[in-house]
């Protein structure tokens, strides 16, 4: 698994599928699955990490908060947090 800041998994790397997949990679990372969002605009859309200060005050680097949720809310890929965005690896 890796984070990164954008929207977009790098090459080789996929989207976290579901909310279950989600809950299972924050407990296997040691992280704490806080439970499933609907539509909230604070996030991007998906499983990312949490953390306390909005993005564009400097956020907080990942893996200083572990803490973890899904948010349902299709096609969002901007929030007024933001949300650091795990990603799996996927070699094709």
């Amino acid at each position: 698994m890796t984070y990164v800041p954008g929207v977009t998994c790098p090459a080789e790397y996929r989207d976290v599928k579901d909310a279950n997949e989600c809950q299972r990679l924050a407990i296997q990372y040691g992280h704490t699955f806080e439970g499933k969002l609907t539509e909230d605009g604070n996030w991007i859309h998906g499983c990312f990490e949490w953390y306390d200060t909005k993005y564009a005050d400097g956020g907080s680097p990942k893996g200083s908060f572990l803490k973890v949720y899904w948010n349902e809310r299709p096609g969002a890929t901007e929030g007024v947090y933001g949300g650091h965005k795990p990603c799996v690896y996927n070699p094709q």
